[in-house]
């Protein structure tokens, strides 16, 4: 009986370590299964990701700055996730220049712009406007340089004439294909003081165009533009910077182009120096006192663009004395309308300053010219293209 019942524990314990063998190996064989599962997953994950990144363009979560905690985070199509930088309340993605940026956390974005060339600037372009002057040729040609160049999403006028301009020229523009769809006109007032301080009245047009100018960018953002600015091509390539304007050497800041996204902090510095506001000077605020005060201590506060935005008074010469065969390398020229006072003449009938217009051009073989007759299609005008010498001057002066 004894010998029985200690075969019959044998066989027990026998059928025990089978049962348990059985388990570790049914339960090894779902672990086994489960892994190539999960590794089945990931590898059909990582080819899905990594085709939709070939089809969409490299990874845009870089870091733009060089301390590493801080990324600016754009997703596939150019807008900004909510990150370290934005202070905004984001409901859906939205385009760089509708975001609030902190860019003092990205000191080296007027180096090497936004990650992928992504656009930090809106395609507005702005022209200020105080006076009931009608726009005059010359004016409507750098309108149209605009319109045609830089196609801009949307094109403001900003003025204090109650929305409305006069003029043939002005007629010109409204009957350009496509031109009213995107202009918007904006009320604003012509400052008489900033800071409590009084501008100075003789002054006060352009002092307080200078100031409108900050103000309009610090609100919208894009390309502003004087009224006599030709803008040759578009600039797109700045729109990747915080702001851009031009800076040559041994020069001062040039405050006729302004490309910036609306919270570029030197538009905020900027407009702060006016609390020492000089009154008695022409470029003071304008140019001098954030050239040397701000500038040149925070060059990075920009970025600097020299000659290409054509703002030295040296270029009036080429454009108004000769046929200047590379203007059209640059981004922007200034005309300088203003200041034809010491050009020479010309010839004995063209000579400056004149009020140009459509008739009298064809009579004066210079840049500006060229720079006219380039824009005349896109206006769809029946203007002639002629390059003409009068028959007299009798003649001649009855263009002028």
């Amino acid at each position: 009986m004894i010998g029985e019942w200690l075969q019959f524990q044998n066989i027990t314990s026998r059928l025990k370590i089978q049962t348990y063998q059985m388990r570790t190996i049914t339960t090894t064989m779902w672990c086994r299964v489960l892994g190539f599962v999960l590794l089945s997953i990931l590898f059909i994950y990582t080819v899905s990701f990594m085709l939709k990144t070939e089809e969409n363009g490299p990874n845009k979560n870089l870091s733009i700055t060089e301390n590493k905690a801080y990324t600016l985070t754009i997703d596939s199509s150019c807008k900004l996730k909510n990150n370290t930088f934005t202070t905004s309340k984001i409901s859906d993605l939205l385009p760089l220049w509708e975001q609030t940026v902190d860019f003092d956390q990205l000191n080296n974005i007027n180096e090497v712009g936004s990650p992928d060339g992504c656009y930090l600037v809106p395609n507005y372009v702005h022209f200020i406007w105080f006076g009931n002057k009608p726009i005059n040729y010359l004016q409507m040609v750098c309108i149209l340089a605009a319109f045609k160049n830089q196609k801009p999403e949307k094109l403001f006028f900003h003025f204090d004439n109650n929305n409305t301009f006069t003029g043939k020229f002005w007629k010109t523009l409204e009957q350009t294909p496509g031109f009213m769809d995107i202009v918007q006109f904006r009320d604003i007032e012509l400052p008489d003081e900033i800071f409590g301080q009084k501008l100075n009245r003789e002054w006060r047009t352009w002092h307080g165009s200078d100031i409108a100018r900050i103000k309009t960018m610090m609100k919208y953002g894009g390309v502003f533009l004087d009224n006599d600015c030709y803008l040759v091509k578009n600039i797109n390539r700045f729109r990747k910077f915080e702001i851009s304007m031009n800076w040559d050497e041994n020069q001062l800041m040039g405050s006729q182009v302004i490309v910036a996204h609306k919270d570029a902090r030197f538009l905020k510095r900027w407009l702060d120096s006016y609390r020492d506001y000089d009154g008695s000077q022409w470029y003071y605020n304008a140019g001098e006192k954030p050239t040397t005060e701000i500038l040149q201590r925070e060059p990075h506060l920009i970025h600097r663009v020299k000659v290409w935005f054509g703002v030295d008074t040296k270029f009036k010469m080429n454009i108004f004395q000769e046929q200047w065969e590379k203007w059209n390398e640059f981004y922007v020229l200034h005309l300088l309308m203003r200041h034809q006072s010491d050009l020479g003449a010309l010839r004995k009938y063209a000579t400056f300053p004149v009020e140009f217009n459509e008739k009298n051009i064809v009579y004066y073989p210079i840049t500006f010219r060229d720079m006219a007759y380039d824009v005349y299609n896109t206006a769809n005008v029946n203007w002639s293209k002629a390059n003409l010498d009068p028959p007299s001057l009798f003649d001649a002066v009855n263009f002028m």
